[in-house]
């Protein structure tokens, strides 16, 4: 089944927009999201504008309501949208086409993101002479001014003023917005081609219906003129250069209709295009970019694209707000939905009981009354079994700063991630971000499916897939498995046997080693490390800075055991290193190896004993399913190593066939059905000492 998801989002000007059709405060559109019967989730975005003939926000939002939640694929890829909704086609066809790889993504887009080929904006009246210089420094030679707003006496003094001021690189293009009559539009044109060199085009002067007058104009005068409102559509595209139209023409594809379509049309006609923004989020911005440089490249055309707008917008933070959704699409409106408003956001387990709950509304409400931070904090939940719940907070920078790590440890240009996991926590989350960030394919499968041997339709040779130990064990048979293009193994130890079965089936996996607190991994073995031999958790990635601290604080030697100390640019606010309750070492290769958690460290009669340690030796005995080793207090010893064991095969567990020290071998073994884990097959170790307690009354 296809799922669609949708909501409606409402960003504040910082001031309200003019032009020629009136003033402008709130710019509200709808972000949408499609999963498909593959498991593959895109979004998409549907950005009326009426005042140049599209549906309105409450029509596009009639005809969401209308669709429901879930469809048949075929009743899906039949979907028809009427052509009056050019909006809602764009963002549809969006949705439903398969990425592919042009730009780089950054949010938000500023000027510099594609060198010099971003024209700038500048405010209406005489503030554009107090802007321009600023947007000059920082690179942009295009400049862009509303006219027709004010009397065209006052405007024209302003002009001049403002071409004086324009340096001999920089030019200029007048947007009348069709609020020009025809004397006024021939009174600019003799003033533009009073100088020619410096005035790009005139921007539809007239309206719609005076096009014959257009027609003429662009004719008669040097100065080019360019078409916009009279083009907004498709319909309105095709039918103007029916009519004749082959000067420039501004498209907007956020609101022309199916961007195939507008692809097809342009190439077989080869257009002067300029691309131009609707004042649409970064989501439908990234289809008109993509289409602008696809034309671009083929055309040769060197025109500025009238992308500089989010400058425009109002950046104050309001009331942030928690995200509680297990399905992917759903999740993805409301996250996108808060970033583009400028909302902090607080990500939550669905699943949760009243107590978590309870708790996630009062961070929420506590933050809100004390925050006064100027950007958007993304709150994660992480580790913890106390019962009181704890966040990682977070920027766009820092979890950025973690999908480039891995996209440079990988050499790799995309990332396309196969997601099992939930997008709640950050091995989801950051699975989604990294494929957003480098323009990658993001699917979302359900692990029951998974694990039942049912794969999506598709080719798995490009896809990153995440998995914790206890789920790869439970695949290593699945021959598809080996497929995919890099295993992520991370989450929990990793015991030896299974990676050597792993190593046998030549599947290629990359041990990671990280945290909410870092936005996943820090130290990553890669798969040709991994199928070569070697056991660690690899290199620090290229943002991180790893140190083992001994006792005394001091840096430790290569091959020496000690905390270990983690400064990263992906790391969480608040802090200057990570601490985390590891022990570990480097090699004089600078791989890291992990040794267990400080906290886990269990001290029998006065010896030191990790416990996965005991884990790597039982399980490699080859009569468990699955263990966990743990320490419990001891009047005699001070603790007693205890192993909790699953399986059907468990006799034989004696010292006389005991592989490993005397102080490590169990004191004590306990049979259960299953280990207590968590979502992401950690053991909760809190609930598993509750359990061997109960047991002992």
């Amino acid at each position: 089944m296809v799922k669609f998801a949708f909501q409606t989002y409402a960003r504040r000007f910082v001031k309200p927009f003019v032009t020629a059709h009136g003033e402008w405060s709130i710019r509200s559109g709808i972000l949408i999201a499609i999963t498909n019967d593959n498991g593959v989730v895109q979004l998409g975005e549907i950005a009326p504008l009426p005042e140049f003939g599209t549906e309105t926000l409450a029509e596009a939002i009639a005809f969401c309501e209308s669709l429901g939640n879930e469809f048949d694929q075929t009743e899906f890829d039949a979907l028809q949208i009427p052509e009056n909704y050019p909006c809602c086609q764009f963002a549809f066809e969006m949705a439903r086409s398969p990425q592919t790889s042009l730009i780089p993504l950054i949010v938000p887009l500023t000027k510099g993101d594609l060198g010099g080929s971003i024209a700038g904006l500048l405010p209406a009246g005489a503030k554009a002479l107090d802007e321009w210089n600023g947007l000059y420094l920082q690179g942009t030679r295009s400049f862009k001014w509303k006219i027709g707003i004010a009397d065209i006496a006052s405007e024209l003094e302003i002009f001049k003023q403002l071409c004086a001021l324009l340096p001999d690189d920089a030019t200029l293009r007048l947007d009348a917005n069709a609020g020009l009559n025809l004397e006024q539009a021939k009174q600019w044109l003799n003033e533009c081609d009073h100088i020619p060199s410096k005035i790009e085009y005139l921007e539809q002067p007239l309206g719609i219906h005076e096009f014959d007058s257009m027609l003429q104009l662009n004719q008669k005068y040097k100065t080019p003129i360019a078409l916009d409102e009279s083009i907004a559509t498709y319909t309105q595209l095709e039918d103007s250069y029916n009519r004749g139209w082959r000067g420039i023409f501004v498209v907007k594809p956020a609101i022309a209709g199916a961007p195939s379509q507008l692809r097809e049309f342009c190439k077989t006609h080869k257009l002067d295009l300029v691309f131009s923004s609707v004042f649409e989020t970064t989501i439908g911005r990234i289809t008109g970019l993509k289409l602008a440089q696809e034309l671009a490249q083929e055309s040769g055309s060197k025109r500025a694209l009238g992308y500089g707008t989010d400058r425009f917008f109002d950046q104050t933070m309001i009331e942030p707000i928690g995200i509680l959704e297990s399905d992917p699409g759903t999740f993805l409106v409301k996250f996108w939905k808060a970033i583009v408003e400028n909302r902090s956001i607080f990500l939550g387990n669905p699943l949760w009981g009243r107590s978590e709950l309870d708790q996630f509304e009062v961070h929420i409400q506590l933050y809100a009354q004390a925050n006064t931070a100027s950007e958007c904090h993304i709150h994660i939940p992480t580790g913890g079994t106390s019962g009181k719940l704890k966040f990682a907070t977070h920027t766009w920078k820092t979890l950025s700063e973690s999908v480039y790590g891995m996209q440079q440890h990988f050499n790799v240009n995309q990332i396309n991630s196969f997601c099992t996991l939930p997008l709640h926590h950050v091995s989801g989350l950051m699975q989604y971000l990294r494929s957003y960030l480098t323009n990658g394919q993001f699917i979302s499968w359900d692990w029951k499916q998974l694990e039942q041997g049912n794969f999506p339709d598709i080719e798995l040779e490009s896809l990153f897939i995440s998995l914790v130990p206890t789920q790869l064990q439970r695949l290593i048979n699945q021959p598809k498995l080996k497929q995919f293009k890099t295993i992520l193994l991370g989450g929990a130890p990793t015991w030896e046997s299974l990676l050597t079965i792993a190593r046998q089936k030549e599947l290629p996996i990359a041990v990671t080693y990280g945290m909410t607190e870092t936005a996943s991994q820090v130290t990553t073995l890669l798969p040709s490390e991994f199928l070569a031999g070697q056991t660690n958790v690899g290199r620090p990635l290229p943002h991180v800075k790893i140190q083992i601290l001994n006792d005394r604080n001091e840096i430790c030697l290569p091959n020496e055991i000690g905390q270990i100390q983690i400064q990263s640019k992906s790391q969480m606010l608040g802090v200057e290193n990570i601490r985390p309750d590891d022990l570990g070492y480097l090699d004089p290769n600078g791989h890291l190896h992990i040794i267990g958690r400080s906290t886990d460290k269990i001290i029998t009669g006065g010896e030191n004993v990790y416990p996965s340690a005991v884990e790597a030796l039982i399980r490699a005995m080859g009569r468990v399913q699955d263990v966990c080793v743990i320490g419990v207090p001891d009047e005699i010893w001070g603790q007693r190593v205890v192993a909790v064991w699953t399986g059907n095969i468990g006799e034989g567990f004696t010292k006389a066939n005991w592989s490993g020290s005397t102080h490590q071998y169990p004191k004590q073994w306990i049979k259960l059905a299953q280990l207590p884990r968590n979502a992401q097959g950690k053991i909760d170790r809190s609930q598993l000492l509750q359990l061997i307690e109960n047991l002992e009354m």
